[in-house]
């Protein structure tokens, strides 16, 4: 269930992260959902969400940030609530957010506190609920900051847009404005040295630089919920898959 992704920010993981790769929107705030098919023809734009998702890390990492699960009725669908203090810069650009784009099924402010209620579930027709993306979402979103050698270029889809020059950390040309600094995967002639993970493919080596501290943080959460439902699925708990989206 698409809770269940907070519920991992519980655990140390950031919730940055955590939104950026498991969630495809939060209302009407939209996380690239086309990117999680085959590539689009125009280039999505996340902007809002990705700034949504910083705030929301900025204020984890000043302790300011409670994300709680809540499940008051077992015949109703959970909640997940956010809270924060009001006040504070990150707070109350985080609250505007909120506000401006109707991210909340209920947004209340109360004791110098702000709390923000997201729907998991809808209740009425033309609700935009949380939505969660799949394993192989997660996969086909990250599989746009592959970096690719020259000879390929004519097999991938352009896309119009300010690029940018790859770097061993980041998304390569106009993708880096979806993805961002949290995924990157870097391409050489001869196996690198330097690679925390390296595949051969069509003769070349596509891999994770071992400096990349982000993007190895990215691969192991993918890791990580790949082995999860993996075991679930053995068990036979499909209707406990965590992060089948929707």
């Amino acid at each position: 269930a698409p809770e269940s992704i907070f519920l991992l920010s519980q655990s140390g993981w950031s919730v940055e992260r955590l939104m950026l790769c498991c969630v495809a929107r939060i209302g009407d705030v939209d996380n690239a959902r086309s990117a999680a098919g085959p590539t689009p023809e125009i280039l999505p734009d996340n902007s809002a969400f990705r700034e949504l998702a910083r705030l929301m890390r900025r204020l984890q990492l000043s302790g300011d940030l409670l994300v709680q699960v809540m499940n008051d009725d077992e015949d109703k669908a959970a909640r997940v609530v956010v809270t924060w203090h009001t006040g504070s810069e990150d707070g109350e650009a985080l609250a505007r957010l909120f506000k401006e784009h109707s991210a909340a099924a209920e947004f209340t402010v109360e004791d110098g506190l702000y709390s923000a209620e997201l729907a998991t579930r809808s209740t009425r027709k033309g609700d935009s609920p949380l939505r969660g993306r799949s394993v192989l979402g997660m996969m086909a979103t990250l599989s746009h900051a592959v970096d690719i050698p020259p000879e390929h270029s004519d097999l991938v889809i352009p896309l119009n847009g300010p690029a940018r020059a790859p770097t061993p950390c980041t998304p390569v040309g106009v993708w880096t404005h979806v993805i961002g600094d949290y995924f990157g995967v870097s391409w050489s002639r001869e196996k690198p040295a330097t690679a925390s993970v390296a595949v051969p493919y069509r003769g070349v080596w596509f891999y994770i630089d071992d400096t990349c501290k982000s993007a190895k943080s990215t691969l192991d959460l993918i890791g990580h919920l790949y082995a999860l439902q993996a075991g679930l699925s053995d068990t036979g708990k499909r209707d406990t898959l965590l992060l089948i989206g929707g």
